[in-house]
């Protein structure tokens, strides 16, 4: 205990303690505001945008098993002359049209909350089409008319919802007999990290009979430009996050070779007690790993405290724990000990210091 309390008192010891506390901390918050950011680009991407993918066979495994989408949904496309209104022949059905898709997307219903009937539907409109075009409200109970088929089939309209996309939203058994009807497969999904995006188009540009579109529509210019300045911001800070990383670890790896060496270097009482070398190396890692671990200690409660401050004064919730972090300390502590096994002892320093030490 005495020998170890030493060693925290040594200088190069608090030296350690201080830059790799500040330079965890900071590379812990450069990772959670990166995340931080991602998380929100995703979130604005699942509000405004989806996949459609359309294939000659069904591909529904396929897909779930990417792992990165979520929400994945077998949908309907038709053409806008396959449905109509009849009682409201000054409605037009382009209304139905989703936007960037210039097909009507038919979904079954999986909102428990609305039971519907096979002659009823739910019409999913975006914000700006109810506010922009008189009557729709008048289509509640009105009747709607799909071509399944050779044959028209009519259904009512029971409720309009606001939505990001425009749906139109039948009963399980209606949706069966249109895909029955239906020449290929249709499926809709959203990803969970939007930074996989270009890897799922590039997986989909790969198969055969697959077609793979991404649809986006933002209700105003600024929230595009938004997401485009948030994109920049992750490239910015994923950059700094990896230099900062690389120089945390050279001077790592410096700055634990130098303490170590000093440390072996100032251990001739234990060889004066009789310690053989692997003795006195276990010894030296238990003195590393304990101060890796006050490291960690300071570095937690830092990063608590910091935390608490970015969210009472920025009001920036980031993540309590970042798994990248967890990952470098994890390295540092298999480099700590690789290099306690592997460090150098300058022998002739500690022989010299055991003959002035026996004098």
């Amino acid at each position: 205990m005495i020998l170890l309390k030493g060693f925290l008192r040594h200088k190069s010891s608090k030296i350690y303690l201080i830059i790799f506390t500040v330079m965890l901390l900071v590379i812990s918050i450069l990772f959670s505001f990166s995340q931080y950011y991602s998380n929100l680009i995703t979130k604005t991407y699942q509000e405004n945008s989806y996949f459609l993918v359309t294939s000659e066979k069904d591909i529904f495994d396929n897909i779930k098993e990417m792992g990165f989408a979520i929400d994945i949904e077998n949908v309907i496309l038709l053409e806008p002359n396959n449905i109509s209104f009849p009682e409201n022949q000054d409605i037009n059905n382009n209304i139905l049209v989703d936007q960037g898709n210039n097909l009507i997307i038919v979904s079954p219903n999986r909102n428990q909350e609305i039971k519907l009937e096979d002659n009823q539907v739910v019409i999913e409109l975006p914000k700006f089409m109810l506010n922009n075009v008189s009557r729709l409200s008048n289509l509640t109970g009105k009747k709607i008319s799909f071509k399944i088929g050779d044959n028209k089939k009519d259904f009512e309209i029971v409720k309009i919802y606001e939505s990001n996309f425009a749906r139109v939203v039948v009963s399980q058994n209606t949706f069966k007999d249109l895909v029955q009807n239906s020449s290929f497969y249709a499926y809709t999904f959203l990803l969970n990290d939007y930074r996989q995006k270009e890897e799922i188009v590039n997986y989909f540009q790969s198969q055969k009979n697959v077609q793979l579109n991404f649809i986006q529509f933002y209700e105003s210019e600024a929230q595009f430009n938004t997401v485009q300045s948030l994109e920049n911001v992750i490239n910015l800070l994923s950059s700094g996050s990896i230099i900062f990383v690389v120089i945390f670890l050279i001077l790592f790896l410096i700055i634990t070779y130098n303490v170590i060496r000093d440390e072996l270097e100032k251990m001739y009482i234990e060889r004066l007690l009789g310690y053989n070398k692997m003795q006195i190396k276990k010894f030296l890692i238990m003195k590393i790993i304990i101060l890796d671990l006050i490291v960690i200690f300071f570095y937690t409660i830092s990063y608590i405290l910091v935390n608490f401050l970015i969210i009472n004064i920025f009001g920036i919730k980031i993540n309590a724990f970042n798994f990248n972090v967890i990952y470098i300390v994890f390295i540092l502590f298999l480099i700590s000990i690789f290099l306690c096994f592997f460090a150098g002892v300058k022998r002739k320093k500690i022989k010299k210091r055991l003959k002035i030490f026996l004098i």
